[in-house]
């Protein structure tokens, strides 16, 4: 398929693009599915039907045909056996290298043979060694290899017209933009052919001053598209781009939660050893992953859901008993929605019990963070902020996906505007969602920081977070360190 003529290649569309719910679907099933979860996926249905087979070679051939009474622990016991010598037989034999959903995946039926026949040989030769071969029927094994042969084979051709016919309805259908020269760049989209990609926009990094282009050229625009549309890849061409501006253009498309590829002519010849990923039928060396992807990204949503969800029921009447306290207190509204930046800088409401006599807006230059004896902070909201129960309306946005129980604290439209100007590297904390408390903010990083000192302290630690994230991290910090946390409330007004 040939996209030299594309006119959308030249000129994307720059503005937000509103997601149906069914695109919204597709766009959530791509953003939570690797390559590498299907492979293990594969993994589990293989050693899995592996297993089964032996069972039910057991009673088709020795209850049914044979009509003997044999017992089936070991036969289990030997099944399992074997299913571990096939999942190492079927690595060895690539089976479960599959980098990419867009090509159709393919069976691999003579592979398959060959790591079952050689799975088979190999039970019959330990069993030779330890000397229980004669306590197995040599004919259970031949029907148990044909099992696990049909029923190998037969899942994954199930699994491949099965994702084939997603990939046609438009899921794993990743968007991917690309920053070069303008012909490298067509040359490459070329490459990927009808393999399910979507290529959004080709911005020319290397004619940023062609004023008469009708193309949002070069880096600033690629950034300003993929803040307001959802782009799974970006690709950087490098043919004769000067050294100094691609690392430029890395470091700044680091803060974007979006994976970054690197494209040259030398991957495949020169880089072989590098750590490459196909992107398409091409290799492209991945320089920035998404901070949390596949499993992790599973793990850590299911437990935002369970705990968010266990903390609204649990602490119902509590949260009941403050909305009351606020709207006796003092006039206005129960809940405060502030505006804060979330995952890859998509404005968010961020929910809080109201602590304050004005509701500023985060937008403004005029905005002013609490500071001690702040007289526009009530009675009750001064308790509330000092014991961060102000906070406890977020279980929502972390059960309705907006934020996460652990992440870096959401700031201000206007400190991040501020900020993201003096402190390098902090647009980088957009890279995950926000989160109800932070490892910042369990090392003593709460409260005001009006001094730059004191923020470039917690991104440090935001950072580090991202870089280190764990679910026994989040674990520590939601359970442990953020009760000791809470203990020590300086700065906190």
């Amino acid at each position: 398929m040939s996209l030299t003529n594309s006119t959308s290649l030249e000129f994307p569309e720059l503005r937000p693009q509103p997601l149906s719910a069914a695109q919204k679907r597709r766009r959530g099933l791509v953003k939570t599915v690797t390559p590498k979860m299907i492979a293990d996926l594969l993994a589990i249905g293989d050693a899995a039907t592996i297993l089964t087979a032996a069972i039910l070679a057991k009673y088709a051939y020795l209850d049914l045909y044979l009509a003997t009474a044999n017992g089936l622990g070991e036969y289990f016991a030997i099944g399992i056996v074997g299913m571990i010598f096939a999942s190492i037989l079927f690595r060895t034999r690539h089976l479960y290298d599959t980098d990419s959903f867009h090509h159709r995946m393919p069976v691999r039926a003579s592979a398959i043979f060959v790591a079952i026949t050689t799975m088979f040989f190999s039970l019959t030769a330990l069993g030779y060694l330890l000397k229980i071969g004669q306590d197995y029927s040599r004919g259970w094994m031949i029907v148990w290899a044909g099992f696990s042969l049909i029923g190998v084979i037969g899942i994954r051709t199930l699994a491949a017209a099965t994702l084939a016919a997603l990939v046609r309805r438009g899921y794993f259908r990743q968007r991917v933009a690309i920053l070069g020269d303008r012909q490298d760049c067509r040359d490459f989209a070329d490459t990927l052919g009808y393999t399910g990609y979507e290529i959004v926009g080709i911005f020319d990094g290397a004619n940023d001053q062609d004023e008469t282009s009708q193309l949002k050229v070069g880096l600033a625009g690629l950034i300003e598209y993929c803040r307001s549309n959802p782009v799974d890849f970006i690709v950087v061409m490098v043919p004769e781009i000067a050294q100094e501006r691609i690392v430029s253009a890395l470091d700044e498309l680091g803060a974007l939660a979006t994976q970054v590829c690197l494209y040259t002519d030398l991957v495949g010849r020169h880089l072989r050893q590098a750590n490459i990923r196909r992107l398409g039928s091409t290799n492209v060396i991945e320089i920035r992953k998404s901070a949390l992807v596949g499993w992790n990204l599973c793990v850590k949503r299911v437990m935002d859901i369970s705990i968010a969800g266990a903390a609204l029921i649990l602490l119902a009447p509590l949260l009941g008993f403050i909305a009351l306290a606020v709207k006796l207190s003092s006039p206005g509204p129960v809940i405060f929605r502030q505006q804060r930046h979330g995952l890859n800088h998509q404005v968010i409401n961020v929910l809080k019990f109201r602590s304050m006599s004005v509701l500023e807006d985060s937008a403004s230059s005029r905005l002013k963070q609490a500071t001690k004896n702040d007289t526009r902070i009530t009675r009750v909201g001064r308790f509330l902020r000092r014991t961060s129960l102000d906070e406890l309306p977020q279980f929502l946005n972390v059960f309705t996906g907006e934020m996460s129980l652990v992440g870096p604290r959401p700031h201000a439209l206007i400190h991040n505007s501020k900020y993201g100007k003096i402190i390098e590297r902090y647009a980088n904390r957009h890279k995950v969602k926000p989160g109800i408390t932070g490892w910042a903010q369990v090392n003593g990083w709460r409260g005001e920081t009006g001094d730059p000192t004191k923020m470039e302290n917690r991104i440090k630690f935001d950072l580090d977070y991202i870089d280190r994230w764990s679910a026994w991290l989040d674990l520590k910090i939601v359970f442990w360190l953020t009760g000791l946390a809470l203990l020590k409330n300086e700065n906190v007004y």
